[in-house]
């Protein structure tokens, strides 16, 4: 049964150590084909809907790199920042709080760490955008499939797909009843639990899931004044399905999740080496994630297929930050932000098989969001820190005492559009696709600054504001297949995303018109090869690609008031990204899969005045014209082996043993290219190992992480007294895991 092969690999949860693979996904793949994976002589093929219809995977003109159930539940894919170095060109950093999660493709990052900012990389659950950074790094059940498209995606995903999209499919109820569960332990108290069931309500007719999972951990770090844990971690999750088939022509699909979370996060720290930091407030985060997906598939009598996807999602998200971190009360920072969104997308596509394929939709998208920030701050400390002078020095003694500011944001958005594509095939050689998308876009924004008590960094302000937008973005790809298992293609697409309005506090009602960026566009240019060899015991996939950006988006720290630097969103007139993809994924002799990636970058902003200040009074403008794109290192590059092989005189039990050895090269973390704010190229071990029942109905597994115990730098911001403060990836962690099916 499948169900009970999924899980088996669940269990040997060989990947829940092993984040940083770039070919995992072939190989993850090539696991689920055979009766037994130790039997297991080619790689299987695998179907995706990267394009809004159901295509094998060598034959998209795309970029993408897929995981299914097999390769997921190979490595224990438990958030979606475990893609985080799994494809070419692709990383996923999180860090210091939900918001700081930054997505990068290709040498793009869209940094949120405000209300209102949204990311460059658009995340979509089973069609629906998740529209909040916040509930990006969400836990997943359930999952069919996972799709990483590189480049940008706005004909058929929309808006926010600059720098690429990731799909994630969740998996329906089953025909039959079944279950499993699981239980890690690992060090710093780790405690992962996970459950599921599906089966028959009303046979033939109504089918339902449950899934949920629970997660508890120690911190990664220690707050050394107020001794306390950092870096905690509890969480709860759950998710319901039904599948409804009134007739052979209709199926309905209605699914809820939610999710809790209760943090102590990460805190940026000037020497995080030692994973040791002084805070004099305990820091504290808490998110609620919850949503309905409405889908229904109806076949028309000309087996045309209309769908229809409705959607709510809300999100609320608490956090008290000590950002100066350090033990001195000089920058307390309580946020809070609530956001909900309604979708709609109704398409209709034509019949699989035909010379003429097509999809063509309409698109509907509300989003609300209201934040507050209540920063606390001592003037005359933070000038002591940053200058060594007292405040008093330059303002009056009433300026500098301290106080606590009240800013209150709010944005509305609705989003429109219409799409289409097609591709028709001229033979079985050429084919040639074509897609549009018109979108409009409003946003309103207000800025309220209610608060007296810290007039030199926060004015008196109530300003509203309000943008809108149209765009067109075509894309054209042409392919050709010299011979079977060979896939030539070239392509060209626009992308477009909207501009916006910073928030946090201003020092004048001046400093908050100037904040407003604008609309960031670009044109991509992409060819590659997918190619099998061997009778599908080698697959080979090659892409080169060239992104010319104008008015890109960038993040840049100002200082916004003396010794005060915030988060700026503002435009790059012009940056360049270009680049190779290779993966490469081998099954030499049967249940040994090897794997091998490489991805190469060389992305900077060609123009780009204006891009920050140096510290000072007044402090200095700075231009990053030559400069390379943040979180962009040229270098990415992984091995992988997985083996399965049966235990000797016991053929109904496999002993499985997995590795890999990923590679990033430096990296820069701000715009300014700054010397000490970098981190240099480093790699990471990861290993597991177990047994496995042959039938699917146990296994036991031990897995580590960062064996080598690396210490390397996820996150970097500018601190006080001309620092930059840096939180850490995950130290070197190992466990146990066990799991039972039925």
């Amino acid at each position: 049964m499948k169900m009970k092969t999924v899980w088996r690999l669940s269990s040997a949860g060989v990947f829940g150590a092993c984040t940083a693979a770039m070919m995992i996904c072939t190989t993850g793949a090539s696991l689920a084909a055979e009766a037994t994976a130790s039997s297991k002589t080619a790689l299987p093929e695998m179907v995706v809907t990267a394009q809004k219809r159901k295509q094998k995977l060598e034959e998209v003109p795309i970029s993408v790199t897929a995981f299914d159930e097999e390769a997921l539940a190979l490595r224990e894919f438990n958030q979606l920042e475990d893609l985080a170095y799994a494809a070419p060109n692709v990383n996923i950093a999180s860090s210091t709080d939900a918001r700081t999660t930054q997505f990068t493709m290709r040498g793009i990052t869209g940094q949120t760490l405000f209300p209102g900012a949204e990311s460059s990389v658009g995340i979509f659950v089973d069609g629906v955008y998740v529209n909040n950074p916040i509930a990006q790094n969400f836990d997943i059940l359930d999952v069919e499939r996972v799709e990483v498209l590189r480049g940008p995606q706005g004909t058929l995903y929309g808006k926010n797909t600059t720098a690429g999209a990731i799909n994630v499919i969740s998996r329906k109820p089953g025909d039959e009843l079944a279950g499993s569960g699981s239980i890690q332990y690992g060090n710093y108290n780790d405690i992962r639990v996970k459950g599921s069931v599906e089966g028959p309500i009303v046979d033939g007719k109504l089918f339902g899931q449950l899934a949920a999972t629970f997660h508890k951990r120690d911190g990664y770090a220690t707050n050394t004044f107020l001794g306390t844990d950092i870096d905690t971690d509890d969480t709860k999750a759950m998710r319901a399905a039904l599948r409804f088939t009134p007739t052979a022509q209709l199926e309905i699909n209605l699914s809820g999740d939610l999710l809790h979370q209760d943090r102590v996060p990460s805190v940026p720290d000037a020497t995080p080496e030692d994973r040791q930091d002084e805070l004099d407030v305990a820091m504290t985060e808490k998110r609620d994630v919850q949503g309905l997906n409405l889908t229904a598939d109806y076949t028309l009598s000309n087996a045309h297929k209309l769908t229809s996807i409705t959607a709510y999602r809300n999100y609320d998200w608490k956090r008290v930050g000590d950002d100066d971190g350090m033990p001195q009360p000089a920058f307390i920072s309580p946020v809070t932000e609530s956001t909900w969104q309604v979708s709609e997308e109704l398409r209709l596509s034509s019949p699989a098989g035909q010379r003429l394929e097509w999809v063509t939709g309409l698109y509907f998208l509300h989003t609300d969001m209201d934040g507050s920030s209540d920063p606390i701050i001592d003037p005359d400390l933070v000038f002591l820190l940053n200058y060594g002078v007292s405040c008093t020095l330059f303002y009056a003694p009433a300026v500098c005492a301290p106080g606590v500011g009240q800013n209150r944001i709010s944005q509305q958005t609705d989003t429109y559009a219409a799409f289409g594509q097609a591709t028709y095939a001229f033979d079985e050689q050429w084919s040639l696709t074509g897609g549009l998308r018109a979108s409009y876009e409003k946003k309103e924004f207000r800025n309220i600054q209610s608060s007296t008590q810290l007039p030199l960094f926060m004015a008196v302000i109530d300003a509203s504001f309000d943008r809108s937008v149209s765009s067109v973005s075509p894309m054209i790809a042409l392919e050709y297949k010299p011979t079977k298992g060979i896939n030539l293609y070239a392509s060209a697409s626009q992308g477009f995303k909207s501009g916006g309005f910073n928030t946090g506090p201003v020092a004048s009602p001046t400093q908050l018109a100037n904040t407003i960026y604008d609309d960031e566009s670009l044109w991509s240019y992409e060819a590659g090869v997918k190619s099998e060899w061997f009778n599908k015991r080698l697959r080979v996939n090659l892409a080169a690609f060239l992104i010319d950006y104008n008015d890109l988006q960038a993040f840049k720290y100002d200082e916004v008031a003396p010794g005060v630097f915030s988060s700026r969103i503002t435009n790059a007139a012009t940056a360049t990204s270009k680049g190779l993809e290779l993966e490469v994924t081998a099954v030499p002799v049967s249940g040994l899969t090897l794997g091998a990636g490489l991805g190469y970058i060389d992305a900077k902003y060609d123009t780009f005045a204006g891009c920050g200040v140096a510290p000072g009074i007044p402090p200095t403008a700075i231009s990053c014209s030559g400069n390379k794109l943040t979180g962009a290192p040229s270098m990415t590059g992984n091995l992988n082996a997985t083996y399965y092989v049966p235990v000797p005189g016991m053929q109904d039990l496999d002993f499985m043993l997995y590795g890999d050895w990923s590679y990033r090269g430096k990296s820069y973390f701000d715009v300014q290219n700054t010397p000490t704010n970098v981190q240099a190229g480093y790699s990471v071990l990861n290993l597991s190992t177990g047994l496995l029942d042959a039938d699917g109905n146990w296994s036991l597994v031990a897995f580590g992480q960062n064996l080598t115990d690396k210490n390397y730098t996820v996150l970097s911001l500018p601190g006080f007294a001309g620092t930059q403060i840096r939180s850490l990836g995950n130290p070197r962690t190992v466990g146990l895991r066990a799991t039972a099916n039925f």
